[in-house]
């Protein structure tokens, strides 16, 4: 069979959302016969396939990365370097015409001394620089605005995907004068509930007590500290009435000092931690069970894939105020805004939680399909 053309999508990531993206793309992949796809992704993602349907078909290749390829700890400007080179090496050997790339700004700055008009490249930008502006500094407002004159003015970005938030793919066109930015809907699969249980008998939860829970990324940038130190600040009479629930893998960087902490909370309060990779039907039964998901993520320029969770099951999220995250939480009604993810924040919300009696309705939803996010993506290639 021969195809219209070969296209590349590449992700150096396989945890969070970076697993669902990626499936999401297969399937859609899979009736797009005209075209071939080669998926450019970690090995560490045979360990984790199962967890997902991956039907084989003739027009998908996986090229799988090694370890030493990965370079998420390098410093910006040499993991941009190595990646960029990485994949247009890949695209070279693959006579490849499109690249796109799940998570658009690791390429830059570099890309520009790899890839020419002869490969078009596209990907999703997560994080908004526009809410971030007013109190980023001189140096990093110097960066975003060269990250942007690349984007706008090199010939070879064809697409550039802004996640979750249509006005700030207007305002970028309107201030760089282009049509590359595209607003791009962040797509939700509810979770399954055919095995769907509370999990207060299970786990031996009072039923007074109020279930907070903190799921996904257990990292430093998650607000995951942050959550703990809050709690270990309260006495045990001020926490009588919580229990914690932390699921998803501990970051390695924080793993010392959030066993440190751990252990000693734990002697105050009922809190549980499973650090591992949860399944879905877990995770969808901690939802169920829980009475608000806490997410005081220091980053805020970008969305969450939590929000659509949390409204699935119509549970409240608890998130700073400020940044494209605040602003979906506030317009879709989805929760608790905190004044910021600092621990006193979250130690007031804490000590304040019977004020917060919060209906939270499923329409943020609303159009915000697979079907939807794939339409966006794949109908640049036909141009």
């Amino acid at each position: 069979m021969s195809y219209h053309k070969n296209i590349l999508i590449y992700d150096n990531q396989i945890d969070g959302h970076h697993l669902e993206y990626i499936h999401h793309l297969y399937k859609g992949a899979q009736s797009r016969t005209e075209f071939n796809f080669i998926f450019v992704i970690p090995e560490s993602f045979l360990k984790i396939k199962n967890q997902l349907e991956w039907k084989q078909v003739d027009n998908i290749q996986f090229v799988f990365i090694k370890e030493k390829d990965i370079y998420l700890n390098e410093n910006i400007f040499l993991r941009s370097y190595k990646i960029s080179k990485y994949v247009k090496s890949v695209a070279k050997v693959n006579n490849v015409s499109d690249v796109f790339f799940i998570t658009l700004m690791t390429l830059l700055p570099s890309i520009i001394f790899f890839f020419n008009s002869k490969i078009k490249v596209s990907g999703i930008i997560y994080q908004i620089y526009l809410y971030r502006w007013s109190k980023a500094s001189i140096f990093i407002k110097l960066q975003d605005i060269f990250k942007y004159i690349i984007l706008t003015k090199s010939t070879f970005f064809k697409s550039l995907f802004i996640l979750n938030d249509s006005g700030s793919a207007d305002y970028l066109n309107k201030i760089f004068k282009t049509t590359r930015f595209k607003y791009l809907p962040d797509p939700f699969i509810p979770l399954p509930t055919n095995k769907l249980q509370n999990l207060r008998n299970k786990l031996q939860i009072p039923h007074n007590k109020k279930i907070i829970l903190h799921f996904g990324a257990i990292a430093e940038r998650k607000g995951s500290l942050n959550i703990l130190k809050s709690i270990n600040s309260l006495s045990e009479n001020d926490l009588l009435n919580f229990t914690f629930i932390f699921a998803g893998r501990v970051d390695n960087n924080i793993k010392d000092e959030f066993y440190k902490i751990y252990s000693q909370i734990k002697k105050k309060t009922q809190v549980f931690v499973f650090d591992e990779f949860c399944e879905y039907e877990f995770i969808s039964s901690l939802c169920f069970t829980c009475d608000f998901i806490l997410i005081p993520y220091l980053v805020t320029a970008n969305s969450s894939g939590v929000l659509g969770y949390a409204a699935q099951f119509n549970k409240p999220v608890v998130a700073p105020r400020n940044g494209l995250l605040g602003k979906l939480i506030k317009k879709y009604k989805l929760g608790v805004l905190l004044s910021s993810s600092s621990i006193k924040s979250i130690k007031s919300f804490l000590l304040s939680i019977n004020d917060h009696n919060i209906d939270v309705k499923s329409y943020y939803l609303e159009g915000r399909t697979v079907s939807n996010f794939n339409n966006k993506i794949f109908e640049q290639f036909h141009v």
